[in-house]
């Protein structure tokens, strides 16, 4: 299946490869993190330059943590447990696979159970507006898993990278409250 590229840009080999939310609207996955599981376990099954024992530093245009701090503190939590690391995981694969489990469609699913009594369901408004809340929810997940797939694929894959951008926002922000406390 043949695609046709744009035009190539004055940007770098690596930025015109990352993954977009229309790529990924193109392509319709149902869980975005699944997708990203299946694609970097593809990687790492070849021995793809992608990912590298070198590490590379992100971009000092990344927004990532900017964009993503809260979210990447909370999938933290929930993937590796409070006051767990990301670096504790076998790999990026891995990462991708233990997302994909609290994806909102997928946790929503597991609470909306068969055993719904009428008075439980949700009709008319509230049911609309339940259901915008988690296509917001799920566009938030898809975009940070876009996000994470190609902050990973400009690093090499490194893991331990998505800790020390927690850990420096968060000495950052410490310094802030100190200095304007005083």
């Amino acid at each position: 299946m043949s695609q046709s590229r744009p035009a190539k840009s004055s940007h770098s080999k690596e930025s015109e490869d990352l993954v977009t939310k229309a790529h990924l609207e193109q392509l319709k996955p149902e869980n975005s993190a699944a997708f990203a599981f299946k694609y970097f376990d593809e990687l790492s099954s070849h021995e793809n330059p992608i990912l590298t024992a070198e590490y590379k530093q992100l971009p000092d245009d990344s927004q990532f943590i900017d964009k993503h701090y809260d979210e990447l503190v909370k999938y933290r939590d929930l993937i590796c447990g409070v006051g767990g690391q990301f670096g504790e995981i076998s790999g990026v694969p891995e990462l991708f696979l233990r997302l994909s489990k609290v994806h909102p469609k997928h946790v929503v699913a597991s609470t909306d159970g068969p055993e719904q009594t009428e008075t439980q369901a949700i009709q008319g408004p509230a049911k609309e507006m339940k259901d915008s809340f988690l296509k917001m929810q799920v566009d938030q997940f898809d975009q940070f898993v876009i996000d994470l797939m190609n902050a990973l694929r400009l690093n090499g894959g490194h893991l331990f990278v998505l800790d020390l951008l927690i850990y420096n926002n968060q000495v950052f922000d410490h310094c802030e409250r100190t200095h304007h406390t005083v």
